[in-house]
């Protein structure tokens, strides 16, 4: 039974305007519902009610990292001297929406618990934010109304160069001098340019420009949380470490991170050997965006996106206050489960939509079959996937509870066999079809007992659960190799005298042997 609408349901304040409204899309797409907020408003006098402050645009919280979102959309003045359109657009742009996003910043790590939703300050701020000495904070300035006035005067993508050696106010000095004193005196050209940023304030932190062409860019392509936070940190660390000279644009900037690996294994800024100082020209955004890889990888991310939808839908039970037989309501209680599944980067739901994938091609006349998998770094949670079939003899609800009896049993089991396992995962799904339901299951198995381990291995012997380990081992590459031009495209399921034809990878295989 769907229990109704209670008083743990959120609602969300909507965005004021267009801009607004447009970034919270994205948001929620990239982060997904339960981590993206618009309009957050902080309440000056405590408590709940009265007439709160606006704190900033966009607001994400996900574990330790807090996105803090500054939207501005100022008309780029063309009829006057361009030295003082840039210097009037700078100001209210970049400049104020900076010191926006410092005064959430104090804001936030002075009064988390003083955070609402709502102007009238009665929607409390649902995600639970982690202690100030464990925050790590991120800001990012949204600019509009400049794109069209670059494309302009330099032409290009219209988005806005990056000079990491501009710092302050710097960016108002066009073509003027600086003094510099140094044994001396020594006068140089000031860098400063129109459509030119480099640190906005470096001594309150760093800020991330986004402008009208990159904000696309960057939130169509780094769309997980873990995949966008990577980037922001590693480019942070990047700039101040004086490792750019320069780049055409953030989106030139990107296409570098994305085809260079650090020894951890992510996409990080890679400098070729005897470098120290890089300058990015246009054009590496574009040969990316183009390269057979690329391509090959935006359709294979394709089903990922199942993932998102998965996750998606058990934010919406959570916001809504719909949740089947949870064990406790509210966001604060559920967040903890959903967010491992968010937390995954996008080539590892690739990887975890094409197990369900499996299970469904797989499954047969069976009345269930389920799927482990083993964490792929530190943090990662070992995951159980299962797939029970609804038999129309069986009422709906009796199905559901067995379903969630079977899958509680097989975590259980699951830390028989891996003893070291602290965060088990489950998720059990029907068939797809028109009357389909998700269960969510989480094991928290730091506090292993005796008594849970003696249990769990009566249950193994009882159920039969996992006394047969099949171990497979496998491989996802974020850039897949691209399909020869000429091959048939890979479909999931052939029937017939097909499946035996050779397959079209090359590999001298039978199709039902090979990618069938």
């Amino acid at each position: 039974m769907i229990l109704p609408p209670g008083s743990n349901a959120v609602r969300k304040g909507s965005p004021t305007n267009t801009s607004e409204r447009y970034l919270a899309q994205l948001a929620e797409r990239a982060f997904l519902s339960l981590w993206s907020y618009s309009g957050i408003y902080r309440n000056q006098h405590g408590g709940h009610g009265g007439d709160g402050k606006e704190v900033c645009d966009l607001l994400v919280v996900f574990e330790d990292d807090i996105l803090i979102f500054s939207d501005k959309n100022i008309e780029y003045q063309y009829h006057v001297d361009p030295k003082v359109a840039w210097r009037r657009w700078y100001k209210k742009a970049l400049k104020d929406s900076a010191n926006q996003t410092y005064g959430a910043e104090r804001w936030i790590k002075k009064y988390p618990d003083r955070l609402f939703l709502d102007r009238r300050c009665v929607q409390p701020f649902p995600v639970p934010l982690p202690n100030p000495d464990r925050m790590q904070i991120h800001r990012i300035v949204v600019a509009h109304g400049v794109s069209e006035a670059c494309r302009r005067a330099l032409g290009g993508s219209g988005s806005l160069m990056i000079y990491p050696n501009l710092k302050g106010d710097d960016h108002l000095l066009l073509g003027e001098d600086h003094v510099v004193l140094m044994d001396g005196r020594l006068t140089i050209p000031s860098p400063a340019r129109p459509f030119t940023i480099g640190q906005v304030d470096p001594e309150r932190g760093f800020i991330h420009v986004l402008d009208d062409t990159t904000l696309d860019v960057l939130l169509r392509t780094l769309d997980t949380i873990k995949d966008f936070v990577e980037y922001l940190k590693r480019k942070e660390r990047f700039i101040t470490a004086g490792k750019l000279g320069g780049a055409a644009g953030e989106e030139d900037l990107l296409a570098f991170y994305l085809c260079n690996v650090g020894p951890d294994g992510w996409n990080d800024f890679v400098l070729p050997d005897g470098t120290n100082i890089i300058f990015l020209d246009e054009g590496h955004w574009l040969g990316h965006e183009q390269h057979p890889q690329r391509v090959a990888q935006r359709q294979a991310n394709e089903i990922s996106y199942d993932w998102d939808g998965l996750i998606e839908r058990f934010n919406r039970n959570i916001l809504n206050d719909t949740q089947y037989e949870t064990t406790g309501r509210g966001v604060a209680h559920s967040e903890r489960m959903v967010r491992f599944l968010a937390r995954e980067p996008r080539t590892r739901r690739r990887l975890l939509t094409s197990i369900f994938l499996d299970l469904y091609s797989k499954i047969g006349t069976q009345p269930w079959k389920v799927r482990g998998l083993e964490p792929s770094g530190p943090g990662d949670p070992y995951y159980l996937l299962m797939v029970m079939r609804h038999l129309d003899a069986v009422p709906y609800e009796r199905y559901r509870q067995t379903r969630r009896h079977f899958l509680e049993a097989y975590l259980q089991v699951l830390k028989v066999i891996y003893p070291d396992a602290k965060d088990i995962v489950g998720i059990a799904t029907g068939l797809p079809g028109n009357e389909n339901s998700e269960d969510l299951l989480y094991l928290d198995a730091r506090y292993w007992t005796a008594e849970a381990q003696c249990e769990a291995e009566k249950l193994q012997r009882d159920t039969g659960f996992l006394t047969v380990v099949n171990r497979f081992e496998g491989r996802v590459t974020t850039f897949p190799d691209p399909m020869p031009i000429n091959a048939p495209q890979p479909v999931r399921n052939r029937k017939g005298r097909d499946r035996n034809k050779l397959c079209y990878c090359g590999s001298g295989k039978k199709f039902k042997r090979c990618h069938g």
